[in-house]
């Protein structure tokens, strides 16, 4: 089954948002604001009548190099299969001492993704399944 890749973007706004649980790890499908306001503290730097955020937090790290990242984003017969990266510090890696909380974000936009409901299915470089939200 072919598997149409749908482009999105990373604006630079979404780095800078403040999550309100910063250390909890989640898969989040936002297309308001408010789904934008349980999950922020600040206002959305990205017109959401446009695009739906997809956001995901790694949790809490001990340390520095972790990290999580958005790869893909495909569609499917059934939905989306967004496609996702890790990364942990190699045991010789120098890194900085302090908590972490690896998080990535990418906008997609509406007129791509068909008329809603949506389903989202996050998954990991070897495929496996980590989370499925629905979307209006």
């Amino acid at each position: 089954m072919d598997q149409a890749a749908l482009p999105f973007f990373r604006d630079p706004g979404l780095a800078r948002a403040t999550p309100r649980a910063p250390y909890t790890p989640a898969y989040r499908v936002i297309t308001g604001p408010g789904e934008w306001s349980g999950a922020f503290a600040d206002p959305p730097p990205v017109d959401l009548g446009r695009y739906v955020v997809l956001d995901v937090a790694r949790g809490e790290c001990p340390s520095g190099g972790y990290a999580v990242r958005i790869e893909a984003v495909r569609r499917q017969p059934d939905g989306c299969r967004v496609e996702l990266s890790f990364r942990d510090p190699g045991p010789d890696e120098m890194v900085i001492m302090v908590l972490t909380a690896p998080r990535d974000a990418v906008c997609v936009d509406r007129a791509r993704l068909g008329k809603p409901p949506w389903r989202f299915v996050f998954v990991d470089a070897a495929g496996r399944e980590l989370a499925t939200v629905q979307a209006d």
